[in-house]
Parts: structure tokens; sequence; C-alpha cells
């Protein structure tokens, strides 16, 4: 688990990851770190993980790698500077990052380079999920739901029409992914949005409620779980 907390007067951030070994029945802080605040975190196995948040005059590119099972991190040093909200890892040495001001980029062990500029302008993203070896989703607010299929160097709508009278009121939070299979939530509440095909044809699923939902995780093509404001499960 990781996210931060903001150092009094100077207004720098730092950084809080708790670590659990027994399935969550316990959890300890890490110690020691100078690592500024997190927002993102995917673990590859028991010990190799990256992770994404702020950047710092000592951290700048804001994207971290650790090979301990999180005790120690270390920062990609060259490439593009910038906080980053999201991410998620193709294995152990490459990965795709999004962040403030539309920006998503390509990761690799030693630097960050940016994708094409975005034409979603300065939208905020809000996640991105790999659901193969080479395609990517991405999602954020003003209804933009954006795909692609070569690695995240080019992004584009997804091929079908998305069955909402109003998507730009929409501000989506999360998408799942499960090989052709695609759920997307965010905030009204009220629909869920699937996919069966990989994004060529799309189909509400009404929730009976209008709170924002911020998360989703399906385990198998029936069984999934959305969890959302004020507790809503």
């Amino acid at each position: 688990i990781v996210g931060g907390w903001t150092l009094p007067y100077s207004q720098r951030s730092r950084a809080v990851v708790l670590r659990t070994t027994d399935g969550g029945a316990s959890w300890n802080a890490v110690p020691h770190l100078r690592i500024p605040r997190l927002n993102a975190i995917r673990f590859l196995n028991a010990q190799t993980g990256w992770a994404v948040g702020e950047n710092s005059t000592l951290y700048p590119s804001g994207v971290f790698r650790t090979e301990d099972g999180g005790r120690n991190w270390t920062t990609v040093v060259q490439g593009h500077s910038q906080p980053w909200l999201a991410g998620d890892f193709f294995g152990p040495d490459s990965g795709l990052v999004a962040g403030a001001g539309g920006m998503v980029a390509r990761v690799s062990r030693t630097q960050v380079v940016p994708s094409e500029r975005p034409r979603w302008g300065a939208r905020r993203l809000n996640c991105l999920k790999l659901s193969g070896p080479t395609t990517a989703w991405l999602v954020g607010a003003g209804g933009l739901i954006a795909t692609s299929h070569d690695g995240g160097r080019q992004w584009q709508p997804p091929a079908g029409t998305i069955p909402l009278q109003l998507p730009g009121q929409f501000d989506f939070h999360d998408v799942a992914t499960l090989g052709d299979q695609c759920w997307i939530v965010g905030n009204p509440g009220t629909v869920v949005l699937y996919s069966a095909d990989a994004g060529k044809s799309w189909q509400r699923q009404n929730t009976g409620q209008s709170l924002p939902l911020h998360r989703i995780h399906f385990i198998d093509p029936q069984r999934g779980w959305a969890v959302g404001a004020l507790g809503t499960i």
C-alpha cells in the first residue's frame, strides 16, 4: 500500500509504504523512506515492483523500482520530469505511466520517454491498465477513454460507440480488463460500461445508484467488485 504526506512549511511530500507478509492480517511501514508521495504501485512478484508518484529535485522522474519487496527503492534517473498519477508495467524492465497535464510516457529501467502529444489536452488521467503485450487502456476526466495497440506510443478512442447520451459529463476513474473483456467505472456511478470485444461494441450495466465508483476489479469473466464513495461496494 502506498501514499504519502506533506511536510509542514516546505510543502514537500514524503512517501508512505506499508507491507504485509501474512495476507493483510498485519502491516508494517517501511522505515527511513526519503522519496516523495506515491500514487500507484504494481508488483510483478514478491520482490520486484514499480511505483509512481510525485517528483522532487533528488527524484525528478517520479518513477521508482524495488527488487527487495519494497524495503528499498531506486529511481529512474533520465527523461521527462513531472508527477505521475497512474501506471502499469509489462514486466521488470518496462511499462507505461500517466500524469498531470494529460501526459503519457513509456518507462524503462533507465529513462522515461513521453508518447506522442495526447489529443485529449490537459484532462486529468485517472487510470492506465495493460491488457496484453502491446495493448493498453486509459481513462480520465471529461469522458476520456483511449486505447493503444503499440505499447503506448499512439492512442485513439475505442472503435465502438460509447452508449451514453453525454459521455463528456462523466469522469471515468478506473478500468478493468480480462482478455478482450473491459469494464469502466466513474462519476456518476449509475452505470458500468462493458465491452466483450476489446472496445468494438459497448453495453451499459446499470448499478441502481449514483455514488461515484472509484475502482473495479474482476477475477474471472463473471465475478467482480466495484468500490466507491461513502463505503459503496
